[in-house]
């Protein structure tokens, strides 16, 4: 049977999937309100306790995420929970879980990466409808914007590339200058050319099995490692 999608209750905005059950939609507001937090609006500057939690690499931070969310994220992948893809929320949690969430839990194996084709189609079907785009706030946009950042692949990295300039011209404008995502260009920027040079991310070929090449083992030396 297909999704019930249609305009969310007064509570909610955005693309609502009816069809969610009430324990799965607990546990997307749980995820989302982890991630961004409670105490702001996701669309003015962020608190500063929250950067630590978002680009860091503290193992307090991976534990935390796995005693939380490792369960939910194992049904998930197996399919168990269905329909967030059709549900606002629902999208923005699963891009949550798959890309980021991933990267704590399963830091330094395969699995850190090994859903994120799942971010990528929600992403794709997100970002090929501006209207369904646009009911984002900012910071919610950002992080699925470096969802484009993750595929190796030379035009996902430019488009994010090109969607972060976007971003950042849209901020500067909607928050007076508040908030910029110039850092999250440069690192956009970065692994487009990481790509470009090398085809892929050296850094990821221990954990999944590759050979690097003599150039990537003189690269991985002193190179930015990033997800």
């Amino acid at each position: 049977m297909e999704p019930t999608i249609e305009s969310t209750p007064d509570q909610v905005s955005g693309t609502y999937n009816k069809s969610i059950p009430e324990h799965e939609r607990k546990i997307i507001n749980s995820v989302l309100d982890y991630w961004f937090g409670t105490d702001w609006d996701r669309h003015s500057t962020a608190p500063a306790g929250y950067f630590p939690r978002w680009f860091g690499n503290s193992k307090e931070t991976d534990d935390k995420i796995s005693q939380m969310f490792k369960g939910h994220m194992e049904k998930y992948f197996a399919d168990e929970y269905k329909g967030w893809e059709d549900d606002k929320d629902g999208s923005m949690a699963a891009i949550i879980m798959c890309d980021q969430f991933s990267r704590n839990v399963y830091r330094k194996s395969a699995k850190a990466f090994a859903n994120d084709f799942r971010t990528q189609a929600i992403v794709h079907k997100i970002l090929k409808d501006e209207e369904r785009y646009a009911e984002y706030k900012i910071f919610e946009k950002c992080f699925i914007v470096i969802s484009l950042m993750h595929k190796e692949d030379a035009n996902w990295t430019q488009k994010s590339i090109d969607r972060m300039s976007e971003l950042n011209d849209h901020a500067i404008e909607q928050t007076g200058g508040s908030v910029n995502f110039e850092g999250a260009w440069k690192m956009a920027k970065q692994h487009h050319d990481t790509v470009l040079t090398y085809g892929r991310y050296p850094h990821r070929n221990e954990v999944l099995g590759r050979e690097s090449t003599p150039e990537e083992m003189v690269y991985l030396e002193d190179a930015i490692r990033y997800g």
